[in-house]
């Protein structure tokens, strides 16, 4: 009887010892396992923070090209007689890099679905930006065209009046609301891709952004605000 008792003994700290042993094996796989989806989310944010952050300096540039002809314009119709230096080329390539930057974060976001399913309230409405970007340049290029020379030494088609430049200034103030936006959610999508995919590794969650005009619309994970907004507004 001892010695069964004794037998039975050491194959229930063989079996105890075994499961202990699983119990490690699972632990190490699955600490790897995190390990490695943690490098995964690092990598895809860097990539993804990379085109977020292009499309932004982007349209940041549009914005300072538009004001760039604006002030060329105010000043020749005010007789100052300054140059005009931006072209044709300059308006037309910023625009094209300005939009293909925001295309770009949306073929981003539809790229890693799997990581951003989350975020197609960020893909729709940066698309409707989008679309509304197109249509008030061209509205405010058709108008400008005739007044910006082709080439820096060269004069424009058409002098520019007083008149001509306050239609411009709206139009222009169509298109100042627009990238305002589109820079903005850029801004909100920044933060929560962070949050998405950083927020576990580092333990904490970045606050939405806090314009300082409450009317402002701000893009969330969690919540939309769908509130009207006061145009031109980055943050």
């Amino acid at each position: 009887m001892t010695d069964l008792l004794t037998a039975a003994g050491l194959i229930l700290t063989v079996l105890l010892a075994y499961m202990q042993i699983q119990r490690n094996q699972r632990a190490a796989i699955e600490l790897q396992e995190a390990h490695l989806r943690n490098e995964l989310k690092l990598k895809l944010y860097e990539k993804a923070a990379g085109i977020f952050h292009a499309a932004s300096d982007r349209i940041r540039r549009l914005e300072s090209v538009i004001r760039s002809v604006m002030w060329e314009l105010q000043a020749v119709a005010s007789g100052l007689g300054m140059p005009q230096t931006t072209t044709h080329d300059d308006i037309l390539k910023t625009r094209s890099e300005a939009t293909e930057g925001v295309a770009s974060v949306l073929i981003a976001l539809e790229q890693y679905e799997i990581v951003f399913s989350r975020f197609a309230s960020f893909r729709r409405q940066l698309s409707e930006s989008h679309s509304r970007l197109l249509d008030v340049f061209n509205n405010w290029w058709t108008k400008v065209v005739e007044f910006v020379p082709f080439q820096a030494k060269l004069g424009p088609l058409t002098k520019v009046s007083a008149e001509s430049v306050g239609e411009l200034e709206t139009l222009q103030k169509a298109l100042n609301d627009v990238c305002g936006d589109i820079g903005g959610y850029l801004i909100d999508l920044q933060i929560e891709a962070q949050n998405e995919l950083l927020g576990d590794l580092f333990g904490r969650q970045l606050p939405p952004r806090a314009p300082g005009d409450p009317t402002i619309k701000v893009l969330t994970l969690e919540a939309t605000h769908l509130s009207k907004r006061t145009p031109g507004r980055l943050v």
